[in-house]
């Protein structure tokens, strides 16, 4: 009996060693566990936020790229409206310039015309001119000759 109880109070005593280790074990292991929990929370966390930073950051960019588009936009808007209005405005040259063209061409004409129909008054003036002019020379002529005829009648 007394081997026996040597022989429990052995098996006690490994048993509380047992328990011991196994619960200096658990608090090794449960520390490990918490401190790789920190790390890796701090590492989530730094993770995390570097992510909002970087998703603000392209927020940022891609707010201010949508207000460069919309600018860029407008004054597309603004620069075809211009287009629009020069392309009416060439147009209505354009006409006004075929305009002149045709009343330059018509007084071309008309100046011709009234140049051809002054020369031709010119020499028909001329011309009654001229025979008037031929007619008073023959007869100033004839009545010359006339009168030197009678002279000369006279004198004989």
């Amino acid at each position: 009996e007394n081997l026996q109880r040597e022989h429990q109070h052995e098996l006690v005593m490994l048993q509380d060693k047992l328990n011991m280790d196994h619960e200096l074990i658990l608090k090794e292991t449960e520390s490990q566990y918490t401190s790789t929990l920190h790390a890796h929370q701090k590492e989530v966390k730094q993770l995390t936020d570097n992510f909002n930073h970087q998703l603000t950051e392209h927020e940022n960019i891609r707010a201010s790229m949508e207000q460069q588009l919309a600018s860029y936009k407008d004054d597309l808007l603004k620069e075809k409206e211009k287009v629009s209005l020069l392309v009416i405005e060439v147009s209505s040259v354009k006409k006004e310039l075929a305009v002149k063209h045709q009343e330059l061409v018509n007084a071309r004409r008309e100046a011709k015309d009234q140049l051809r129909l002054q020369e031709q008054q010119f020499n028909s003036t001329h011309h009654v001119e001229m025979e008037s002019l031929q007619s008073q020379y023959k007869h100033q002529s004839q009545i010359f000759l006339n009168e030197f005829n009678k002279a000369k009648e006279l004198l004989n």
